[in-house]
């Protein structure tokens, strides 16, 4: 068992945020509307204080997460909402979003995975630098299983992002 990490956080616009860890596999999500620029730290457990910082950017490619409260996270029970985020798309356009359910996987040497088109969720616009987060309602007679949101035009980032288990 680790001990709780007390950390605060200096945003770049100033702000502190103060946060617990209580797992060392817990991870700081980054999301759409925080802002861009240098994050200083000074974390402290046990007597013991590290501080240090990083630097967020804008991504460089289009990125699409289905967003959990923890990141470590890929269920959602059905009846309730599914959180999308995007990042690193063209400033100022719209985005289409789409549903797919899991249909099969060839695991003959290619690895590859079969989606079945469900839906358009949504058409998003995107903000200024190129983020935006939205939101779609699950129904609780929705099947399980996995799904994959996938955006036209279509993310560059790893589709294990955007893919998440539906459960009862």
């Amino acid at each position: 068992m680790v001990s709780p990490i007390s950390v605060a956080m200096t945003l770049p616009d100033g702000r502190v945020r103060q946060f617990t860890v209580n797992e060392v596999d817990q991870m700081l999500y980054v999301s759409p509307g925080m802002p861009l620029g240098r994050y200083d730290f000074k974390a402290s457990a046990s007597g013991r204080v590290v501080s240090g910082g990083f630097t967020v950017k804008s991504p460089t490619q289009r990125t699409l997460r289905v967003a959990f409260d923890s990141p470590f996270n890929e269920q959602a029970r059905a009846g309730r909402l599914i959180n999308i985020d995007l990042a690193g798309y063209p400033a100022l356009t719209t985005v289409s979003l789409h549903l797919y359910r899991y249909l099969s996987h060839k695991d003959v040497d290619t690895g590859l995975t079969f989606w079945r088109y469900a839906t358009q969720i949504s058409r998003i616009s995107v903000d200024a630098l190129g983020q935006a987060s939205t939101n779609f309602p699950t129904d609780q007679d929705d099947p399980p299983g996995q799904y994959l949101v996938y955006s036209d035009p279509p993310q560059v980032s790893d589709l294990n992002a955007a893919r998440f288990e539906l459960i009862q």
